[in-house]
Parts: C-alpha cells; structure tokens; sequence
C-alpha cells in the first residue's frame, strides 16, 4: 500500500504532538444545573488542568435548553387506527 508523502508525513507529527501531550498533573471540575418547574433547564461545567509550570487550562461551558416540552405531535389517522385509538 502506498501513501502519499505529504499525508504521511503529517500523519506523523500528529501522532507525535499526540504522544507527546503531558498528562494533567491535577484535575478538577464542578458541574451546576438549574431546575425550573421539575425541569432541567441549564447546566453549567467548570474544569481546570494543571500540567505545571505555565501550563494550565480552565474552561467554563454553560448549556441552556429552550422551548422544552413545546414540541407537538400529529399522529395520522391511519396510524390511530392501527392502534386501536
């Protein structure tokens, strides 16, 4: 099997910028949801990593759900009456 040059060799600086990621020396996170009604409505995490030196990651990611339980459904006439409704 022959490969392109081009795409070996970026295949293997990938692999090595893979290989050579440092694993986190600590790690911790939160997560936060919010309940409106008996529903969850948003959620929010918060992680940070600490692989030493200069080298630290935090990052915050809020979801909102909107428009929840407004979804509506028409069932065909003929799928009601195959099941008996």
């Amino acid at each position: 099997m022959s490969v392109n040059c081009r795409r070996r060799k970026w295949a293997d600086e990938a692999l090595g910028q893979a290989q050579s990621r440092k694993s986190p020396i600590k790690s911790q996170g939160t997560v936060k949801y919010w309940i409106k009604q008996g529903v969850l409505w948003k959620t929010e995490t918060e992680t940070a990593q600490d692989y030493g030196g200069d080298d630290y990651i935090e990052s915050t990611t809020v979801t909102e759900f909107t428009n929840v339980g407004t979804t509506k459904i028409t069932v065909p006439e003929e799928a009601l009456k195959l099941l008996g409704r």
